[in-house]
Parts: structure tokens; C-alpha cells; sequence
């Protein structure tokens, strides 16, 4: 983090860790950098990230620009889907070693030997007819027919939902889906 900071030309930094295991690590790093101030954004997900960016308006005293932060990530749930490296029960799920396995709030919710429906199971979990916002991210392993498939049930459950893809190109999770 501290090289980081140096490269930035900034009075003010503000750090999106988009990863609960970060947030420490981030804040311990704040706390000693004294070439600008740091402000940690308590990020947990990359739809965290992603709803704080697309919404970012920088004008303001550092405190109005992170309570505003802090209010776009409101209702935001992003679901991983990727492959399980052993057998389980958890939560109530059977997870079978490599199969598909959904997961968001720290839990997997859904877990299947095939990618669209453990996603479609996913989906129904979050509750999407009460959504107003998808976006599907592709990973490396993600393909664009399945993304489809994913796109094409989730107007079925929600036809007034608004819908983006989007390659990511992450490397673990196949797809994140990203509803608010």
C-alpha cells in the first residue's frame, strides 16, 4: 500500500479494499502514511467497488464524500460463482468436490455440477425480483453463452430489471453477478 500511495499525486487517497481479509492491512497502511491523507473505505466486494464508482462524485469535504460512499454500497449483494476444491455440507448445501458452488454474505448458497443452473439458483437466492440493477461479470473462465443464459433468466424473473455484462477477466470466480 505504501508504495501505492506514493505514486498517487493526491491530498487525499481514499482506499477501496473490495476484500474483507484487506481492510487491516489497508488501515495499517493509512495510519503511518503521512504524505496525504488516506481513507479507508470499508469495501468488501468488488460490487462494493463498483457501486461506490459509478455513483463517485469527489466534490466536498473527505467526510460528505464517504458518507456518500458508504450510502451507494447500501443493498448491494455480489454473488462469486467458482468450483469447489472438496466435498462439504455447509449451510445446508451439498458441495461436491468440483462442482459449481454460488456464494455471497460469506455463504454458499447454491452449489450444482453445472455453471448456469448453480447461477440461476444463485440469483434466486437474492431475492432478484425485488432488485433493480444486474451486472454480470465475466471471468477468464466465464463464457459469453452462459453470461447470456444468466442475463436471459434473470428477465424472466424481473423484467423491469436494468442488466449489464461486462468481461472482468478474474482469474477464481468464473462470473460475479452484482445486484442492488
Amino acid at each position: 500500500f505504501i508504495d501505492t500511495f506514493d505514486t498517487i499525486n493526491a491530498e487525499n487517497i481514499y482506499v477501496l479494499p473490495n476484500n474483507g481479509n484487506i481492510i487491516m492491512a489497508a488501515n495499517q497502511a493509512a495510519g503511518i502514511y503521512d504524505k496525504a491523507h488516506v481513507y479507508v473505505v470499508p469495501t468488501h466486494s468488488i460490487g462494493d467497488g463498483y457501486a461506490i464508482l459509478s455513483l463517485l462524485d469527489l466534490s466536498g469535504e473527505p467526510e460528505d464524500i464517504i458518507a456518500s460512499m458508504n450510502e451507494s454500497m447500501e443493498g448491494v449483494i455480489t454473488a462469486e460463482i467458482s468450483t469447489s476444491i472438496r466435498d462439504a455440507h455447509l449451510n445446508g448445501v451439498e458441495i461436491k468436490k468440483d462442482d459449481y458452488i454460488g456464494i455471497f454474505g460469506k455463504e454458499v448458497k447454491a452449489s450444482t455440477n453445472d455453471i448456469f443452473k448453480t447461477a440461476k439458483e444463485t440469483l434466486d437466492k437474492m431475492e432478484l425480483q425485488d432488485k433493480s440493477l444486474l451486472l454480470v461479470v465475466r471471468g477468464k473462465d466465464g463464457t459469453k453463452e452462459i453470461s447470456s443464459k444468466i442475463v436471459e433468466y434473470a428477465k424472466t424473473v424481473n423484467k423491469y430489471i436494468e442488466i449489464s455484462e461486462t468481461d472482468g477477466m478474474q482469474e477464481v470466480y468464473p462470473f460475479l453477478m452484482i445486484v442492488e
